[in-house]
């Protein structure tokens, strides 16, 4: 599963722009982000994590 090695965490918009990417260790669970410098506004998201082998797409709600 996604626990036992590296991912790849992306961030999408509705329009398909790659908010972020980041690649995080096999031993790392918690991701922590700071939205106001992301520049990210209220809205629906697609959160994709991978890591090469396996891919699962989640949706994420921003409302501030």
């Amino acid at each position: 599963g996604f626990e036992k090695t590296s991912k790849e965490v992306m961030m999408f918009d509705l329009n398909g722009r790659l908010v972020f990417r980041v690649r995080i260790s096999a031993n790392q669970n918690n991701l922590g982000l700071d939205l106001e410098r992301l520049k990210v506004y209220n809205g629906l998201y697609l959160i994709r994590v991978s890591d090469g082998n396996n891919q699962k797409t989640e949706q994420l709600i921003i409302e501030r």
